[in-house]
């Protein structure tokens, strides 16, 4: 008896919380010293995602395409209340190319669902290549915003993976700047891109490139827009995730506030 108390002691010891950094930044340290973890996340650290199974004919398959077998990548979903639909915005690979060939094939595409987990059916090409990481958001206005990872123009040419093609790259990747494009709905007519971020530097080869930020957006009702990007390398390290705006001190590394008229990047926003 004496000993499963003192390994229940050792058990709560070892997950014990004193601070939100316990818990992972998911959730909160409670009274007991237990976190008390937000809906979408689970564990004793807060550290695990709290998913439900995932439906085998969910998610967007790109059926417009058939026969050729085409590869997407991520998916960023609104609702909208007008037409009771989800509408997923996702990168997908033109030409019939694997992920392989993100780029320079990359192209952003509209898809609904009448549920947020689908199937999706394509129903659109917002941006053809190269266009990539596209994040949805919605104005307080209602106003229908996609920042994403844009070439424009994109001036190269794209890999042909529906016959035998050895396209590649001998140089470091072009520069990949971060646009937004808007819309009064989902379906459209869009705006015309606007450079909100320039590229990050990076390593590619032991030389030095301009590569994708990796932008995500949250524009809530106040003039502050909160984005989260990748940051530059000062050390020579490849590039890693980092907050932009919008979080609490513990995660100022990178930190850049970006406000309307602020920046002179951002005044697109």
């Amino acid at each position: 008896m004496a000993l499963a108390l003192l390994l229940a002691t050792l058990v709560h010891a070892a997950v014990a919380c004193a601070s939100p950094r316990d818990c992972s930044y998911n959730g909160h340290c409670g009274a007991s010293s237990a976190c008390v973890c937000a809906p979408q996340w689970t564990g004793p650290r807060c550290e695990t995602l709290n998913l439900l199974p995932a439906r085998k004919d969910g998610g967007f398959r790109s059926p417009h395409a058939a026969p050729e077998h085409i590869s997407s990548w991520g998916g960023s979903i609104l609702y909208d209340e007008s037409d009771g639909l989800w509408h997923m915005f996702a990168a997908e690979m033109a030409n019939g190319c694997g992920i392989n060939h993100w780029e320079p094939n990359s192209q952003v595409v509209h898809a609904t669902a009448a549920a947020a987990d689908g199937p999706y059916t394509y129903r659109s090409t917002v941006l053809e290549p190269f266009a990539h990481e596209p994040n949805a958001v919605r104005a307080p206005d209602g106003t229908w915003v996609i920042y994403l990872t844009l070439r424009h123009p994109n001036g190269e040419q794209l890999a042909n993976c529906s016959e035998t093609n050895t396209w590649s790259r001998q140089d470091g990747p072009p520069p990949r700047h971060t646009y937004m494009v808007h819309a009064p709905s989902p379906d459209g007519p869009w705006s015309a891109p606007q450079l909100v971020l320039r590229a990050n530097t990076s390593i590619w080869n032991n030389r030095t490139v301009l590569i994708d930020t990796n932008l995500a957006v949250a524009i809530p009702a106040s003039s502050v827009v909160g984005i989260w990007r990748k940051c530059e390398n000062s050390d020579g390290a490849r590039t890693r995730m980092n907050p932009v705006q919008g979080v609490p001190e513990r995660l100022q590394s990178c930190l850049r506030r970006l406000e309307k008229a602020a920046d002179p990047e951002t005044a697109s926003l």
